[in-house]
């Protein structure tokens, strides 16, 4: 067996309050330190994240858990100075912080999970049209289900301070078959904003995305939170590679996982806001 990695002091620093900087340097600090990060999650997803059908493999635990773990420390500022920081090696007490993370990641993945099982029959009252239901009374009510839903994300986008992406990520993880082609144009409006380098929406065409998403639709709007599903919607919002998702992630394994991160965050991020805004327009 290999020797644990050292930890030392300095390795730590960016990621503390009294030498918080950034996420940047935070990230690099953790990079530094990844032998111990894949080690300790490893364990944890060989344990206990083997069924979680939200990840691919131990990578995406690793995933979660570093961007959790960072996220955590920009809302402090730095995490808090652990005990013993005058000792020369600080590798325990970095493995009992990952060690944490990755399981609350796993419980947070776990009652999303179920909170998806349970919304099942929502999706369906909410987004798939029968055949029928012209001619009944839950087909009306269905359409004015639909409605509504159209209604308060096109209003929540009027406000202006909700990114058009964000909307759009938690139509097509939530709600597929509401998907307009309008939404996904105004999502592409916001493709080259960001620093010199980098895009914040999506990286395609708006003609492109959406023919990649009206195929992608049928295949999986029964059930848009699937691995393959996710993989393929961050190969089709967040990449211009022109050959397949299961292509793209064996040659692009990191940006592939950075891409499946950032549509969950602009999921998570506008999901407060729809169904708050559903909830009060309930009749």
């Amino acid at each position: 067996m290999d020797a644990a990695p050292i930890v030392a002091r300095e390795d730590l620093l960016p990621l503390l309050r009294e030498g918080w900087v950034g996420p940047e340097n935070a990230w690099q600090a953790l990079e530094r330190c990844a032998p111990l990060l894949e080690r300790v999650v490893a364990r944890v997803y060989h344990r206990h994240g083997r069924r979680c059908r939200v990840l691919e493999d131990q990578g995406d635990l690793l995933t979660y858990t570093v961007c959790a773990l960072l996220e955590k420390a920009e809302a402090k500022g730095g995490l808090a100075l652990p005990s013993g920081w005058d000792r020369p090696e600080l590798a325990p007490w970095l493995a009992s912080v990952v060690y944490r993370q990755a399981i609350d990641v796993l419980r947070r993945l776990g009652r999303q999970e179920r909170e998806h099982l349970t919304r099942e029959g929502e999706v369906e009252a909410l987004g798939v049209q029968r055949a029928d239901d012209g001619a009944s009374p839950q087909g009306a009510a269905e359409r004015l289900d639909v409605q509504r839903a159209h209604r308060a994300i096109n209003a929540l986008l009027d406000r202006g301070d909700l990114p058009p992406v964000q909307a759009l990520a938690w139509v097509l993880l939530s709600r597929p078959r509401l998907l307009t082609r309008a939404w996904v144009e105004r999502a592409s409006g916001l493709a080259h904003q960001g620093r010199v380098g980098t895009q914040r929406g999506l990286v395609r065409r708006p003609d492109e995305t959406w023919a990649l998403l009206f195929a992608w639709l049928p295949r999986h709007a029964h059930d848009p939170r699937s691995r393959d599903s996710r993989r393929e919607l961050a190969w089709i919002l967040r990449s211009a590679d022109d050959s397949t998702p299961e292509a793209w992630r064996a040659a692009s394994p990191d940006e592939a996982c950075r891409a499946q991160d950032l549509l969950r965050q602009w999921e998570n991020r506008f999901r407060p806001f729809i169904l708050a805004l559903l909830e009060e327009d309930k009749p």
